[in-house]
């Protein structure tokens, strides 16, 4: 992290209440990170759709959203070193319920549709609904007990803070026969959110896709290296096209390893001072050893085109 990121500045651009202030200082952060209000809204006879508009409370709900490979265990030991982990610490367990409402082992979360056999997750919209709502009144009253209501309360869903058999909500989210159809589902979650009537926003975390294959094929035995090449390809299509829909509830980008654009990242785990932060982050980050052309064969390499093309989109997404 560099001394020329002006954290304060930072903070009013991504919580301040002048919805029209300029945003172009930001630089190659998000180009509108304020717009955190719903803005598409599944609607359907069965998800009464919920106000676009809302502010009634000073909490939002953080998604991060990436492949797997690219940070999630590191954004998870930050946020544990976080001042947003003790605010929060007094409900953890409702969080983690939330999260598992979400995707669990047992197969009736939100996001488990596509590998049922049978109807499981009946009535799981509602659960996450009234876990979203639970969770806002226990934060909010938080607040109040601290007399501190004009801080923002960042509540990261997963990743960070995980349930009982969620994973990290990667894409995709663990192995198995249906490994493929395994990955979170934003629409269905921003639905969730909007009916709640609760603020929703996302984190896109991305990395070179060479050293998402070494990361998940040779360090972790994920899967073998030609089927994590189309699976990566794939959930990377996914992404990029989820980021597209949900363009203005994009609350920050991070490439894994630039140190120069983690300002979000700070404010998304709970960090207002970026002193602090920083010193944090230095004492914990690594930089990843390069990726090593050997791990795909010679073979191969015509078929990673795909995913260098995909994430050069989402980078370019990022700056939308």
């Amino acid at each position: 992290p560099g001394d020329e990121l002006n954290f304060a500045s930072l903070s009013t651009v991504l919580f301040g209440e002048d919805q029209n202030e300029p945003r172009s200082h930001l630089g190659q952060g998000v180009k509108s990170p304020h717009m955190l209000g719903a803005q598409s809204m599944v609607s359907s006879p069965d998800i009464p759709s919920g106000n676009k508009t809302i502010k009634d409370s000073n909490v939002r709900f953080l998604f991060t959203v990436g492949t797997e490979g690219t940070g999630h265990h590191f954004l998870q030991e930050l946020f544990r070193a976080s001042p947003m982990m003790h605010e929060l610490a007094p409900f953890l367990a409702k969080i983690r319920r939330l999260a598992t409402s979400l995707y669990n082992r047992g197969n009736d979360g939100l996001f488990n549709f596509p590998c049922q056999t049978e109807a499981r997750n009946e009535g799981s919209f509602q659960k996450v609904v009234r876990l979203l709502r639970a969770v806002r009144n226990l934060a909010a009253k938080a607040q109040g007990k601290n007399n501190d209501r004009s801080q923002f309360t960042v509540v990261p869903i997963n990743a960070v803070i995980r349930g009982s058999g969620t994973g990290m909500m990667s894409f995709p989210n663990y192995g198995g026969a249906c490994r493929a159809l395994q990955f979170p589902d934003l629409s269905a979650f921003y639905a969730a959110c909007d009916h709640a009537r609760v603020e929703c926003s996302h984190l896109v975390i991305y990395r070179d896709p060479l050293a998402v294959i070494q990361s998940t094929t040779r360090n972790r035995k994920f899967s073998t290296v030609n089927a994590q090449i189309q699976t990566i390809a794939s959930m990377l299509g996914v992404i990029h096209s989820q980021m597209l829909i949900h363009r203005h509830r994009k609350f920050w980008c991070w490439e894994y390893g630039n140190t120069s654009n983690v300002g979000g990242v700070a404010a998304a785990i709970g960090w207002n001072n970026f002193a602090d932060f920083t010193r944090v982050f230095r004492s914990m980050f690594q930089s990843p050893t390069a990726a090593n052309e050997e791990t795909v064969p010679l073979h191969l390499r015509v078929h990673m085109q795909a995913l260098h093309s995909t994430t050069a989109l989402i980078s370019h997404a990022c700056n939308m």
